[in-house]
């Protein structure tokens, strides 16, 4: 071959090399990082960035240290279990055997620091940022819609002199099948009643807390294993529960 011929060739290949980087160049241009076609995003918009979901405050949660240190719970004997086994030992508790929606406003019960007072002095005496209700077994057996009235005015008693409290109106606990009781104590008058409580409720200020589904059997009953009398939990049963409010409290700051 020629040095002529040689010098061609040479040129033809560099030529051919130019072309095939140029070409490449070209069709390779929408991979440049600074090319809008290459950004995230539908026709080059750069997308929003995601966020996560804000929490619902008025979501039921595990109650944080010391929640329970400006709780107040009224109630009847189920509510002195809670007291006597239950564990919540930084609250207050306003309860007696017996203690019933219409005599809760009047009775006076023993509060260390301060000896027997009525829920009113009680009230007017320390500041209590939530207040947890359970009251209406020992009045069952009465005009259901007129007892739900009577329980209004408690919480209306509650709210005047804690007017920034959580309050839990708690569902009344169903009874066993057979329970040692009169016969007004039963399931079907113990669901009416949670119905009306449940209405007196917002969802804002004022919380329905049912703990039944933990301790019912198939038949929506107290199960058995749970009860000695068919009415109160056995006193290791009390723990369980006082956990599960714990569960379920409504943590706003």
């Amino acid at each position: 071959m020629s040095k002529k011929t040689l010098t061609v060739a040479l040129v033809i290949v560099i030529v051919v090399l130019l072309a095939v980087s140029l070409i490449s160049c070209i069709s390779g241009g929408s991979n440049d990082p600074a090319s809008p076609s290459s950004k995230p995003g539908s026709n080059g918009k750069t997308p929003t960035p995601s966020t996560e979901p804000t929490p619902d405050p008025y979501a039921f949660r595990q109650a944080p240290g010391g929640y329970f240190d400006d709780a107040l719970f009224i109630g009847d004997s189920r509510t002195v279990g809670i007291q006597q086994c239950g564990g919540i030992d930084s609250a207050t508790y306003f309860c007696s055997v017996g203690m019933s929606v219409y005599g809760v406003r009047y009775e006076a019960v023993d509060i260390s620091g301060l000896g027997s007072v009525t829920l009113q002095t009680l009230l007017q005496s320390r500041s209590f940022g939530k207040v947890y209700i359970m009251l209406g077994i020992n009045d069952i057996g009465g005009d259901l819609p007129t007892l739900a009235g009577n329980y209004q005015k408690v919480i209306d008693l509650v709210r005047e002199y804690c007017p920034d409290a959580i309050i839990y109106v708690e569902a009344n606990i169903h009874v066993s099948a057979n329970p040692a009781a009169v016969a007004s104590v039963n399931n079907t008058n113990i669901n009416t009643f949670n119905e009306l409580l449940k209405g007196l409720c917002d969802g804002k200020t004022i919380f329905y807390l049912d703990v039944n589904p933990v301790f019912d059997d198939a038949n929506g009953n107290l199960g058995d294993e749970y009860s000695s009398d068919g009415i109160h939990f056995s006193a290791q049963y009390y723990k369980q529960w006082a956990d599960w409010i714990a569960q379920n409290a409504i943590v706003l700051k």
